[in-house]
């Protein structure tokens, strides 16, 4: 593991029980942006942890959202999934 990594999990995200992978990969001239979702393991809680990474030539950056696992934030992810499906489901309609 490099040692980017090691601090990553160290500070950051804790155990990474599953890497959901990338949710958005793309090029913006020389920049590279990433966004993807672990489920991580800190302090015996279970996160979903929202990372975005920006990398170019001369820097890069890193931001972590954390969301707690419990049934209530479960509950509502879900219903934002089937919300956002519904309404691209309308406009594939549309």
């Amino acid at each position: 593991m490099s040692i980017l990594k090691w601090f990553e999990r160290k500070l950051f995200t804790g155990e990474v029980v599953e890497d959901y992978g990338d949710l958005r990969d793309e090029r913006t001239g020389i920049a590279r942006l990433r966004t993807s979702i672990l489920l991580c393991r800190r302090k015996g809680k279970l996160r979903l942890v929202v990372r975005s990474v920006g990398t170019a030539p001369l820097s890069a950056s890193a931001q972590y959202s954390m969301i707690d696992v419990t049934p209530q934030t479960l509950q509502r992810l879900s219903e934002i999934i089937s919300d956002a499906k519904r309404q691209l489901e309308r406009e594939r309609v549309a």
